[in-house]
Order: structure tokens, then sequence, then C-alpha cells
């Protein structure tokens, strides 16, 4: 089809036990199928084609109303349920001397990635990844060890990331990077560069936490703002997303945010979405203390996963429970280092809040500290209610940061991501990520997910078509068991 005169939604009917599809009116005009002209109907994968032909072997008929010759196409026979199976409605397009009859872009995009997603479970092929909002790859490394877990390989394919030094740090010393594309350009900039979309081609799993600034209540107070949507930067990004999502089309996505996230306008329209186009929305509160994080940071996470494969529920399994304390990560810093700091203005500070009714207050840990709290992106600037270690002997009104290896350890993050980056670089990457176990346990629990969507899939083929012969790496076939 050349050009595109029309595009219509239209919901199959029934004639006599058999499905029906009827076209009326100026819509058929607007292709040339006038009454009593001919054309012929060809099938094939899901698509019915209505061609103008001379000598063709189907009828435009026609009726009257108000006065004026409708034409009309009534085709009512088995060839409509082999071509559309269960479907309750179709996409019409309509060009000249043609139309095109198929199913509606959302379920097509739902069948072509439970097929591909099945597929490849099927064969042991690694399921491919795309990250936004990479940062330095905590999510994707944390996933891609929990799908290794559950028995999946995962190949990371693209990563975007805005900031470039955070993307090459990356890309050295992330080890789910193996070949993958560097996207380093702000989201919105790559979602609508619909060349360079159109060369990334789709993914099974999509992984995102976009910047948190605009939900975030401080980030509200911080910049006067009424709702997350309202921050000048970062508040709008949802839309971007979206777009990406809509591109790469996954069978299933991670998304991640502060808890307030939940309740934003963005939440609210980024579930309904995903529920338009197919998906199961499992939403979910990971917290740092029931997975024996030092730090106790909460995140409110989404779960797509695509209806077809049949998939309600993700159960990440919580550890037992046990007592931990700050002095399990602490290094030794001796006492004459330039890492303690006399910080007589946090201490004044804190006096001036406590006289204001503002509620900070310094956070002094030690090595007998069970936990620490949310350790932000902004760590290395020394901000009062962020953790500062105590306990120089030497000079006890020093206080000092914890390294980046430290920070690293409180949320459970491999410190190699952070190797060799200066402090400050350091801190934001890892302020800004998530913890690495509850994400690494979700991911586990959704390649369990995955492996039994597997198995079902597998059972409901007729025997003569099962696939038994096992992958060499992973039990992916109901046969191998």
């Amino acid at each position: 089809m050349k050009a595109l005169a029309g595009y219509l939604v239209r919901k199959l009917g029934e004639c006599r036990g058999k499905r029906r599809l009827w076209l009326e009116g100026q819509f058929l005009a607007k292709g040339d199928f006038q009454p009593g002209s001919r054309f012929d109907v060809e099938s094939a994968s899901s698509c019915l084609t209505l061609r103008r032909a001379d000598q063709g072997c189907r009828l435009v008929s026609s009726r009257e109303r108000r006065g004026k010759t409708l034409p009309i196409i009534d085709i009512s026979n088995d060839m409509i349920a082999q071509t559309f199976g269960n479907a309750a409605d179709v996409v019409i397009m309509i060009g000249d001397g043609e139309i095109v009859v198929r199913l509606r872009a959302s379920e097509r995009a739902a069948n072509s990635r439970v097929n591909r997603l099945l597929a490849k479970l099927a064969s042991g092929t690694a399921l491919s990844v795309g990250s936004v909002s990479h940062g330095g790859g905590v999510l994707s490394l944390a996933l891609h060890r929990g799908f290794a877990d559950g028995g999946i390989a995962t190949h990371l394919a693209f990563a975007n990331e805005i900031r470039e030094d955070l993307a090459a740090q990356a890309e050295a010393v992330n080890p789910t990077w193996q070949s993958t594309a560097a996207l380093v350009a702000p989201m919105q900039e790559l979602a609508f560069d619909h060349e360079a979309m159109a060369m990334l081609g789709e993914v099974d799993v999509l992984e995102a936490g976009i910047p948190c600034q605009g939900a975030s209540l401080s980030g509200r107070a911080k910049n006067a703002i009424a709702k997350p949507e309202d921050h000048p930067d970062v508040g709008h990004l949802i839309a971007a997303f979206i777009a990406i999502l809509a591109r790469v089309n996954p069978a299933v996505l991670v998304f991640e945010n502060v808890p307030p996230y939940q309740g934003s306008a963005s939440a609210a329209i980024l579930r309904t979405t995903l529920r338009e186009r197919g998906y199961e929305v499992i939403e979910l509160l990971l917290d740092g203390a029931e997975f024996n994080a030092l730090e106790h940071r909460k995140r409110y996470c989404l779960v797509a996963i695509s209806k077809g494969l049949q998939v309600v529920q993700i159960d990440p399994q919580l550890p037992e429970k046990r007592a931990r304390t700050l002095g399990e990560v602490l290094a030794h810093v001796p006492d004459e280092s330039e890492a303690w700091k006399d910080v007589p203005y946090l201490h004044a500070k804190q006096v001036r809040d406590e006289a204001s009714g503002k509620g900070f207050a310094m956070q002094l840990v030690d090595a007998q500290s069970p936990r620490v709290g949310t350790i932000g992106k902004g760590y290395a600037k020394w901000r009062s209610t962020e953790p500062l270690v105590k306990g120089n002997q030497t000079y006890p009104s020093k206080l000092r940061l914890l390294t980046p290896a430290e920070h690293a350890a409180v949320k459970g993050i491999p410190a190699v991501l952070v190797d060799g980056l200066p402090a400050t670089t350091a801190h934001e990457l890892l302020g800004q990520s998530v913890l690495f176990e509850p994400f690494r346990v979700l991911g586990k629990a959704i390649a369990d997910a995955l492996n039994g969507a597997r198995r079902s899939a597998v059972a409901a083929m007729p025997a003569t078509s099962r696939i038994t012969r096992p992958s060499a790496n992973l039990d992916l076939f109901e046969g191998a068991a």
C-alpha cells in the first residue's frame, strides 16, 4: 500500500455461526471500492488483503440509504476465523484499490513478543535486555544474576544513559556489557529519533529507573512543585519512556522508582498504557530491611509481563532474617587520615533545625550500628541527614563519610562497579542506584515465572509438536524432566 487513505478499528461480527467482516459506506469509496466493482481476497500471516480487480472473484454490493447508494463488502466464511482466530476486532487500512485487514497493532505486538520469548526459552537462547536510565548498571547486573539463578541467560542489548562518564564506567567494568549498544543521550532525544530507534530492534526484557527528582518528597520540596510532572527537567520523561517501550516491545518490563512515584500521574499513565498494550501489571514495594541490607531503602517496583504468558503473580522469596552491623563492612581508616573532618557547621545546623521544629538530625553511625538510612546521589556533599561515621580515637570530634567501597557494601552492590572512579562520582553512581539483593531476588522470581509459562506452553502443545531435546545448559523442555 503506497498511501493510506483511511484507518479504522472494526469489531468482527458473526453470521450463521461464522465470523463476519462487514464494511460499508464512504470508507470503501476512498479506495475506489464502488458498488458493482470486483475484487480478490488473499489471506496470509493473520492478514486479509482485498484488491480491486476487473475480473475479481468477489463483488462490491450496495444498498440505498437516504437517497445515496452505499458500497458494501460482506465476508462471512471460514477464512475470517482461520485468519484472525478469536480476535474481537481488527484494523482496516485502505488505500487506492486496496484494503488491508489485520489484527490490531497492540495484539500483533503482543503475539510477536510472546512467541519470540517462548522460542528463546525453548532453545536456550539468551534473552535480550534493554536498559533505560542505566546509570552504572546496578539494576542490570542484579536482574542478570537473578535470571541466571533461575536458569535463564540474558544479554544486555542496549543501555541508555544521559551521562557519558557513567556509561563509560559501565562498559569498562560491568559484566553485563557484552557487545552492548551504548546510547548516551537524553531518553527523550533517543525516543523520538525514529532512525536510531528503528536500528535497535526489539528486546525480550526492558528495565528502567527513570530519574526520581520530581517524585521524591525532598525533590518536590526543593523544587517547590505540587506534583512530579511539574519538574522542569524530568517531570515529562514518562512520555519518552512509553515511546521507547512501544518501539522495543518487551515481553517483560521491570520499572523502579521511589515509593511516592506509585501515586503519581506518571505511574497511572504507565500502568494504564501497559494494560491496554496487553500486559499484566504487578506492583511491589521492595524493602532493603527485608533482604538483610544494611541500608534500609525502600523502592517501588512495577513488573509488567505480557498476558499471553499467563503470569499474574511474582513471588520474590525473602531470605531468613539475620542481625547485621555496620562493622561488617567498615574498613580501617587511620586516625590521621584526611578523611576524618571536624564539621561544626553540621552540628550548628542540627541545633537550628531542632529549634525551628524541622525534625532533622545528624545520622551518626559506627561499627555497632545495625543499619544506615538512605544514602543519596549527593552523599559526597556531607549532607547532615545522611550517615557519617564516628569513632576516631585520637580526634573524637571528627567524622568521616563512608568510602565508596563501604557505600557499595551497605547497598549490597559489587564494588567492581565503582572501581577506579573518583569518590564523588562513585557516590553519585551508588546513591542513585537500587539495592542489589532485592532486585537479584526479583530477577530470580521473574525467571521462575517465565519457566512456568514455558512449561505451560509446552504442555498445551500437541504431543507430536513438542520439542523433547533438552538444551545443553538449561532444563527448558517438558520432555527432559
